[in-house]
């Protein structure tokens, strides 16, 4: 059994996310349930490396094949919960993408009283990808208050608020909020956490009304009426992963730039280097003066005898 990384090569669980299966999250229940097998053999190992070109791999007996990955934008209405199905037998999402949500999954999550722009996907790599906390991708709402925000709340919004999120604190990244008309926001974050909008006007002494996503990065919910849906073309599934680099992944991208910024200010330094050796050549300059003034140490010591000389001299004398 092979479990060393080699080129070419991804673990079980990644090549299953990659394969459009499952999340490697899940992929790893099923891998621990027996339901995986490698080259005709059940694999129990999550660390296993595979070839995803040469092995055979296998789910419940099925050959896994790579998926063709879909991606839907739906406009939720308020009153649906963003799940598959609900204990309490409460409508869903997918009640509404019908037929159409079959193997999907949502993006992210809009709350039940809230409205507006929802993805969905098989594509469980980009899915995860938009919905890490490092990904810093914008998502803009349309937010309405009980009544006109002040300008002293809006900067506190911009400075990020002080939440506890599931027993734990938590000051949320910096927003951007203005104030369209009164009362009426335009709210734009880059984290997700659970009703968060609500939770960081309610902190501040405010009620929010209704909340609508209105855009996720450089996808608009444009035209789209409460409850339909339609899928996303090419392009705007590659302005989705533009703006992914353009975040956190963009940020990582520049640092290089930054070390290769670094040695340019190394190629000026040796032009210091050059001052410096200029000044070096003075120092060794300094450092020929310095014997000259030990070569004048040693006939002050030889005038020390001669000293000595003359001293015998008076004793004579007085002899």
């Amino acid at each position: 059994m092979k479990t060393s990384r080699a080129a070419g090569r991804v673990t079980l669980p990644r090549a299953l996310s990659k394969l459009g299966i499952a999340s490697r999250t899940q992929a790893l229940g099923l891998i621990e349930k027996g339901l995986v097998s490698v080259n005709g053999k059940i694999e129990v190992n999550p660390h296993r490396w595979v070839d995803m070109s040469g092995d055979r791999i296998e789910l419940e007996n099925q050959l896994v094949k790579r998926k063709s990955f879909r991606y839907l934008a739906l406009h939720k209405p308020p009153g649906f919960v963003t799940t598959r199905s609900d204990e309490r037998g409460q409508e869903t999402v997918f009640d509404l993408l019908g037929e159409s949500g079959e193997g999907l999954s949502a993006i992210g999550r809009l709350d039940k009283d809230s409205s507006g722009l929802l993805l969905f996907t098989n594509d469980h790599q980009l899915a995860n990808m938009l919905t890490s906390p490092e990904s810093d991708i914008q998502k803009k709402y349309y937010v309405c208050l009980d009544r006109p925000i002040g300008r002293k709340e809006l900067i506190l919004i911009t400075d990020g608020i002080d939440l506890r999120i599931e027993g734990h604190p938590h000051h949320t990244k910096p927003a951007q909020a203005s104030q369209l008309s009164p009362g009426i926001l335009e709210f734009s974050i880059t984290e997700g956490k659970n009703r968060q909008i609500r939770r960081m006007m309610e902190s501040i002494g405010y009620e929010v009304m209704s909340l609508k996503r209105i855009s996720v990065g450089s996808l608009q919910l444009g035209g789209l009426r409460e409850g339909e849906f339609r899928d996303l073309s090419a392009e705007e599934v590659q302005l989705l992963r533009t703006g992914l680099r353009r975040s956190n992944p963009a940020e990582h991208k520049r640092e290089p730039a930054l070390r290769r910024s670094n040695p340019a200010e190394y190629k000026r330094k040796p032009g210091h280097r050059r001052s410096n050796s200029a000044e070096h050549k003075r120092k060794p300059g300094l450092r020929r003066s310095n014997p000259a003034e030990h070569e004048r140490e040693p006939r002050l010591r030889r005038s020390n005898p001669a000293d000595h000389k003359r001293k015998p001299g008076p004793g004579k004398r007085r002899g």
